[in-house]
């Protein structure tokens, strides 16, 4: 698997809005500087001897760590599905998790201006489901 087809997958499951299969969920003690460094870089295209060729770019003085470090383990997961773990099969086995979680006691709650964009709010909501 490739880096750009993994940041492609990424990207396409942060547009995601409702909670379920496909999206994305994070713990409740992710701040707004977490969404930053995961949304940082921007997909372009450039042209070369006039055909198009699409590349991801990232602004000077951005940080893309958690970028970074989701596109590893989004790798790693899938290793690992090709070697035949099957995680459908394995959670069957946990016992069930408690609905209602109190967040960590360091945690930061996110809080996003009305003036942010739909996408950046529906992601500090989103990011508030376990």
């Amino acid at each position: 698997m490739g880096v750009d087809a993994a940041k492609e997958a990424i990207y396409a499951r942060l547009k995601k809005s409702d909670a379920g299969a496909g999206a994305m969920h994070f713990p409740l003690d992710r701040d707004a500087q977490y969404f930053e460094q995961l949304t940082a870089e921007r997909i372009r295209t450039r042209y070369v001897k006039g055909f198009p060729q699409r590349f991801w770019w990232k602004p000077d003085g951005r940080r893309n760590e958690a970028l970074d470090c989701r596109v590893y383990a989004y790798a790693a997961l899938h290793g690992l599905l090709s070697m035949g773990l099957n995680l459908n099969k394995r959670v069957e086995v946990l016992p069930p998790t408690p609905v209602n979680r109190k967040p960590a006691s360091n945690a930061t709650p996110v809080t996003v201006p009305m003036t942010a964009s739909p996408r950046r709010r529906r992601m500090a909501i989103s990011s508030n489901y376990v």
